[in-house]
């Protein structure tokens, strides 16, 4: 995540980002590991539980936030409360909707086995660029992926199994 919005995050929550650091923790060492598209996602669900540590009286530790399989993952301490929980996964479930680059509606892809979650323009901008670089990535939705790895078709020939 770019500047910005890193500061614009961790100022409007306090509670959540700055008032109970944990040296120690992935957070401090890398911050936001996400990309911008997921920022609307991030600050509406940083107000959720910066109103939750509010009314709850319970204080929070920010353990990570990153990107894992096309899904934002968003790690509390142990001291987090059902109702934190509960709107931890409901973003977690938004996220698999939203372009990770842009923040447009979009889906999820597989390219060389890296799932990412990308708008139509996003998407063909990377296979653009791809392509002008002499790349040749294959994207396929999550159901394509199935169907080739299911077929034992996977993306190094038929039947080739020895990167597996």
């Amino acid at each position: 995540m770019n500047e910005t919005n890193t500061k614009k995050l961790i100022q409007d929550f306090p509670r959540l980002y700055r008032e109970h650091p944990a040296p120690d923790t992935a957070f401090a060492r890398y911050g936001f590991q996400v990309d911008d598209g997921w920022f609307e996602l991030l600050y509406e669900l940083s107000a959720d539980l910066e109103h939750l540590i509010e009314t709850e009286n319970t204080p929070v530790t920010v353990l990570q936030v990153k990107e894992k399989l096309a899904e934002l993952r968003f790690y509390l301490s142990s001291s987090r409360t059902d109702a934190m929980r509960a709107r931890i996964k409901q973003a977690t479930e938004a996220s698999i909707g939203i372009c990770e680059l842009c923040g447009a509606p979009g889906q999820t892809w597989i390219a060389d086995y890296t799932r990412c979650v990308r708008c139509d323009i996003c998407k063909a901008r990377a296979v653009r660029d791809d392509a002008t670089k002499g790349g040749k990535r294959r994207w396929l939705t999550e159901d394509e992926w199935g169907t080739l790895r299911d077929n034992e078709r996977c993306v190094f020939g038929p039947n080739d199994h020895s990167n597996r």
